[in-house]
């Protein structure tokens, strides 16, 4: 009798073909099973023989004329693979005819990096994997695209795209080690198939229903290798421009290069990319014989779709005047709430960034806190950060986004911080919550915070734009001082940042100060700094600080170095930083009070008639005589004019504090009154936060590139996102880690 191979969990009926031998042809009537001895189930075939059959003297029917033949068999649900099994027929039993072989499509649902157990317990219980399209543009190791727009999802191909942006899912190949992060594993459970039924008279086809997958399929990854593409970098960047197939509905043979590594080496793992929505798709590995015939086969539920269907989103962009944006999301249709585990992360990103490029921020803050095994929920947030936004246009910067108006969107920060607060309320009564902000975020975050600190958990601030002293007053740094300063850098009672020192309780000027502001959630605070950070380089007190020099426009405006110094030592001067009337950026700082001699300036007398950079300061000694009475109503920086100097320069405390409201303090603060210390974001905060952590050091991998220049091998501001994951994944592990947001279902 001639032996078959019949796939496990299979609920069809296969043919059982005899042989010629007419004693084995007749099949009774009734099933005879007898599974302790390995017997499968026989069901009579609907093929009848010929009358002259009967001239056989066949005892065994299953009517009154003719026999049956060619009996149908059918797996019961206890057969098992890799088992062989027999049949009686006319009370001949015939061992081993029938062999039952199983192949698996098995993903790694807990993205542990390992395909195990757990995983093959999932796919054969038919659970859906949720994942993203391939969207974006990723290309290198890095964005260092001039608009920082490789992340944004949606790109389309062709004249429909302005920046030019095709999306990666639409070519054969992968788009550099950023790619990597959109592509996910599953492993084709092969290797027991191969050794049973081998190659000889059979293929293998990969198909999907919807053909919305592209699939690299790789001849070195076994099921212990499911994380090779994104944390091992020899691997990752030796494959980064690697071939992939497009996965039709017909289907695509699997090559005999990856069944021999399947077979011989134990390998089976391909990297799959979505390339279409479908969310009712499955993938499919089917056994065929040579003509097509399918004999086998086993599906995987796939739910494809965007990004931005897999995480909630809030608007706050209209909190300071702004509009535009994605539109608040309270579902994530993609990322069914049974696969998270109660608790929330929230993410808030930074400054110079308008409301498509926060969408590329957030999707690809998504995508790693997914592979860094978060199961929180995860929310979005944008704000109005890119007031004054320009495209810059010229041989340096072409295509290049630059927000000069640092102030300004400091205060937006500050006046989103209620929304965010509200909307932390709503959030955290779902569960836990955890909350991450990059740079000028984090003053969102903070302002949130310190109206009510137990809404989060805990708080990772990433790369913050937040003077040091703000969580702990004792933070100073002298290369903060301006250079045009440092005759009078004994003389700290005449800087504006130490002004609010000379008043005391019940009057809101002494309220004018970074020092402590959000040192009451320090203690949930984890730093997450680099002493790399070209934004918060230390300036030196005895550089100029010149934005508008050439230096200067190298610095800030090509690669940013300096540009938190810069936008410190240059408040009081509007033109020259940038900032915004609206926040008193001509006013306080570092510009000498010009208007009220002696206090300041001095005139000479035969030269009344000389503009007032024709003024010359009085000297250290003069200075250092000055009283703090004086200072009240004459104090050594400008006092600008209008409300600023009409309500703050005088002695009816009264009429300070009604003029400096909440809103007029953020005012001054963020225009007004430099920060005397370093960047959070840029050196640990000893003693007070809950951690600090230094990714240009401890979380940095060995791997990471040397880009040349000044920035050689440090972790730059935005590096977090710039940089491929294989190169970050270090944070956003500690991320998760700190949190425990890798807590099951």
């Amino acid at each position: 009798m001639t032996r078959i191979y019949i796939c496990e969990g299979s609920t069809n009926s296969y043919k059982l073909p005899c042989q010629a031998n007419e004693n084995n042809r007749a099949v009774p009537n009734h099933k005879d099973i007898n599974h302790a001895h390995k017997m499968l189930a026989v069901e009579a075939t609907k093929f009848q023989l010929a009358p002259r059959a009967t001239s056989w003297g066949f005892n065994c029917r299953t009517d009154s004329q003719f026999p049956y033949w060619d009996p149908l068999v059918k797996l019961t649900e206890a057969a098992k693979a890799g088992e062989k099994y027999g049949v009686k027929i006319c009370g001949t039993t015939f061992e081993d005819v029938i062999t039952v072989f199983k192949v698996d499509l098995i993903p790694d649902y807990d993205r542990s990096g390992k395909i195990d157990d757990d995983d093959r317990t999932k796919a054969n219980a038919g659970d859906k994997f949720y994942f993203w399209i391939n969207d974006d543009d990723d290309s290198g190791i890095e964005d260092d695209s001039s608009a920082g727009n490789q992340d944004i999802p949606g790109a389309v191909s062709g004249w429909l795209e302005f920046y030019g942006r095709d999306p990666d899912n639409e070519n054969d190949k992968i788009d550099g080690e950023r790619d990597w992060v959109d592509f996910f594993p599953v492993f084709v459970d092969l290797k027991p198939t191969l050794d049973l039924i081998g190659t000889n008279g059979y293929k293998y086809v990969l198909k999907h229903t919807a053909g919305a997958v592209n699939a690299y399929i790789a001849t070195n990854l076994g099921p212990t290798d499911a994380a090779r593409h994104l944390r091992d970098h020899t691997y990752a960047s030796a494959h980064d421009d690697a071939t992939v197939q497009n996965i039709t509905a017909t289907g695509y043979t699997l090559p005999a290069a990856f069944l021999n590594a399947v077979k011989d080496d134990g390998k089976g793992v391909i990297l799959l990319e979505g390339r279409s929505t479908s969310t009712n798709g499955n993938l499919i590995i089917e056994v065929q014989k040579l003509d097509g015939t399918p004999i086998g086969s086993h599906e995987l539920p796939l739910s494809l779709d965007g990004v931005e269907k897999m995480f909630l989103h809030k608007n706050l962009r209209a909190a300071s005047g702004g509009t535009g944006g994605r539109a608040d999301e309270d579902t994530a249709p993609n990322y069914p709430d049974e696969l998270c585990n109660g608790k929330q992360f929230i993410f808030v990103h930074g400054y110079n960034v308008n409301y498509d490029q926060a969408r590329g921020w957030e999707a690809e803050i998504f995508k790693r806190m997914y592979w860094s095994r978060s199961n929180a929920r995860f929310h979005a947030v944008t704000w109005q950060g890119d007031e004054g936004q320009l495209e810059v246009l010229g041989p340096i910067l072409f295509g290049a986004y630059r927000t000069p108006n640092y102030h300004g969107n400091l205060f937006n920060a500050w006046q989103t911080g209620t929304g965010l607060r509200e909307y932390l309320t709503e959030v955290s009564g779902c569960g836990p919550t955890y909350i991450a902000a990059h740079s000028l975020g984090n003053i969102i975050v903070s302002c949130a915070l310190m109206q009510d600190a137990g809404l989060a958990t805990k708080y990772f601030m990433l790369n913050g734009a937040i003077a040091s002293e703000a969580f702990d007053s004792a933070q100073y740094n002298e290369n903060m001082l301006h250079s045009d300063w440092i005759p009078y850098e004994s003389l700290a009672d005449l800087y504006a940042s130490e002004w609010h020192s000379i008043f005391g309780s019940g009057d809101n000027r002494a309220d004018l100060t970074w020092q402590d502001r959000f040192s009451a959630i320090a203690s949930k605070t984890i730093n997450f700094y680099s002493s790399g950070d070209e934004v918060f380089d230390i300036h030196l007190k005895t550089q100029a600080a010149e934005a508008i020099s050439w230096e200067g426009y190298w610095d800030v405006g090509r690669k940013g170095r300096y540009a938190w110094a810069y936008q410190e030592k240059r408040k009081g001067e509007l033109f020259l930083n940038g900032g915004s009337a609206d926040t008193f950026s001509d006013c306080a700082g570092w510009r000498f009070n010009n208007a009220e001699p002696p206090t300041g300036w001095t005139e000479p007398e035969w030269n009344e008639w000389l503009e007032f950079w024709e003024y010359f300061l009085i000297d250290a000694a003069t200075a250092a005589s000055i009283t703090t009475n004086e200072l009240v109503t004459k104090p050594f920086f400008a006092m600008g004019a209008g409300d600023f100097r009409n309500n703050l320069f005088t002695t009816n405390t009264a009429t300070a504090n009604t003029w400096l409201t909440e809103t007029n303090k953020w005012r001054v603060l963020a225009g007004a009154i430099p920060a005397m210390s370093l960047a959070a974001g840029r050196d640990t905060i000893p003693d007070v936060m809950a951690g600090n952590v230094d990714m240009n050091t401890t979380l940095k991998p060995s791997s990471w590139p040397n880009r040349g220049g000044d920035v050689e091998y440090d972790w730059l501001h935005s590096d977090i996102r710039n940089m491929a994951y294989i190169y970050t994944f270090g944070v956003f592990d500690a991320m998760v880690s700190q949190g425990g947001l890798d807590d099951n279902p």
